[in-house]
């Protein structure tokens, strides 16, 4: 029997490539020995399966041992499956693991018992070698002894990797006592890490679930304060500021599937109490936005407050709670359509204004309300032509909400938004041809669009309205109205349409936010007080 060699950690990554590269001819080499190996002793059986299984792992393109990869886990996985059994079947020494008694919640179901369970993610972080942890946002370094640690498990394992490619491909076999001893070792120096390793993970955890005991201390102080004094006071207001700042630090880190805003502020908030404190008509467009983002708000407080009774089945790493991912992205989506509406006056007076028109709209036009009712596909087509047709007829009171989707078209003068020289041209030819429309529709006994006429609202303003909804010719339009005016409405209604297309596009993250919002408030439906 042949002196054992001595295997150097640092050759490994070549000895993987080496392996590699060996090819079919060294696989038929490494079937006959193992089948000699079988054939000459069963005590050697286990030593052979492991050999052939480490011949398998995978190695990544820098030659090191893949555990990335779902077939590199599977290999490894498998040969650490193999390596427990053959250090079982041989006798080898089991070192103590009692201490996973003391683990958490989370990493007792991972180690429920003193078996070995070799784990490749605990392998991968003994050979990474990673020495600092980014949580939260948050940095964490590991201590020298759990490096330290993940060294010698390290060494211990390209030990046992060298002896088992000598074995195969050498035909070296070394005395069992020695393969027990070495798999002993190795058996000590992976308990040890796990140890230190898995204790250090546990304490950055503590430590990262810091900021969620302190939104529950925050959330419960808010609680009393509301009890105390009411939601609209000013300790109420102070209170949930405190609250506010520390979920808006928990959005940044754990919104994954969205902006992560850091500057969720709680003035938005008191705004939206405010107007829902303030406000009896639930039909309201400011109460519906301010309603939206309260309740969102309270949404994510009472998960938290859930959270607390099962604190130990919450993830450290905020972003892995798919339940708080949740419930912050529809208050982040809540939080900015407030921000829009609820801070400046014009906009929510805007915002009114609209969508009194268009409850108007579905009590005087059944096509609309139907749409409406049924939250039509069309209607995301009608709704943006709507509010053009708003805006041109008079400009100063809608251009707060156009302007917000649209800066680029508008300039301050004055204090006053006023349209570029673009977007005035198309507001002329608006007003020429609702004139012309007028005249030519007041001229003709009996004209249809007369007859039909909503009270309220000029002849012109039926036909556009009619032809925003039905998108095509309305009844009637060749026989009252002239072949050149036709012509010019249908022309006006073709760029009205690319006004349109470009108030949904240019920032289709504000046009959501404001259709879902006009959306929302027409889902009340009609109000026969508007």
């Amino acid at each position: 029997e042949p002196k054992p060699p001595i295997w150097l950690p640092h050759a490994m990554p070549h000895l993987f490539q080496q392996m590699r590269m060996a090819g079919a001819a060294g696989s038929s080499l490494w079937r006959v020995r193992s089948a000699m190996s079988r054939g000459a002793s069963s005590d050697l059986k286990p030593i052979d399966e492991l050999a052939l299984s480490h011949h398998g792992l995978r190695v990544n393109r820098r030659g090191n041992l893949d555990t990335e990869s779902d077939a590199g886990k599977a290999c490894c996985a498998k040969f650490l499956g193999l390596l427990a059994e053959a250090a079982a079947k041989l006798g080898a020494e089991g070192a103590d693991r009692s201490y996973r008694k003391g683990f958490s919640m989370n990493y007792l179901t991972l180690f429920p018992d003193s078996a070995r369970r070799y784990r490749v993610d605990i392998l991968d972080a003994s050979l990474e070698r990673q020495d600092c942890f980014w949580v939260n946002g948050d940095q964490y370094k590991l201590c020298e002894n759990v490096l330290h640690a993940a060294d010698s498990l390290a060494n211990v394992w390209h030990e046992l990797g060298g002896m088992l490619a000598s074995w195969l491909w050498q035909g070296i076999r070394c005395k069992i006592p020695f393969v027990k001893e070495l798999l002993g070792r190795l058996d000590r120096a992976w308990a040890h890490f796990e140890h230190s390793y898995i204790c250090e993970l546990i304490k950055i955890e503590e430590r990262a679930l810091r900021i969620v005991l302190e939104v529950i201390e925050l959330d419960r102080k808010l609680c009393c304060t509301e009890a105390a004094f009411g939601e609209v006071s000013q300790e109420s207001r102070q209170a949930r500021m405190q609250l506010s700042s520390v979920l808006a630090h928990i959005n940044s880190t754990a919104n994954t599937r969205r902006k992560g805003r850091t500057d969720l502020r709680s003035d938005i908030l008191d705004r939206a109490f405010e107007i829902c404190s303030n406000t009896s008509d639930t039909s309201d467009a400011g109460y519906v936005v301010a309603k939206s983002v309260v309740d969102a708000f309270q949404a994510l407080r009472r998960y938290f407050q859930q959270a607390e009774r099962r604190l130990e089945m919450f993830s450290p790493y905020l972003e892995n709670n798919a339940g708080l991912v949740a419930t912050l992205v529809e208050y982040e989506k809540s939080w900015e359509v407030a921000a829009r509406y609820l801070v400046e006056a014009s906009s929510l007076s805007t915002l009114r204004l609209t969508v009194s028109r268009l409850q108007a709209l579905r009590l005087s036009e059944p096509a609309f309300d139907a749409m409406c009712e049924d939250c039509d596909a069309e209607l995301f087509m009608v709704l943006p032509r709507l509010m053009w047709l708003f805006f041109l007829q008079n400009p100063a009171q809608h251009a707060a909400m156009i302007s917000g989707m649209l800066p680029d078209c508008f300039t301050l003068v004055d204090a006053t938004l006023e349209p570029d020289a673009k977007l005035e041209r198309f507001v002329q030819r608006f007003h020429l041809l609702a004139y012309s429309l007028s005249e030519q529709a007041c001229s003709i006994p009996g004209s249809i669009w007369l007859a039909n006429s909503v009270p309220g609202r000029d002849s012109y303003e039926d036909i556009l309205v009619a032809r925003a909804i039905r998108g095509t010719e309305s009844e009637g339009d060749s026989s009252s109205l002239g072949a050149l005016l036709v012509d010019s409405l249908r022309g006006f209604m073709r760029e009205l349409e690319g006004w349109s297309m470009q108030l949904q596009r240019h920032c289709p993250d504000d046009w959501n936010r404001c259709s879902a919002v006009l959306l929302r408030c027409l889902s009340q439906g009609p109000s026969t007080g508007t």
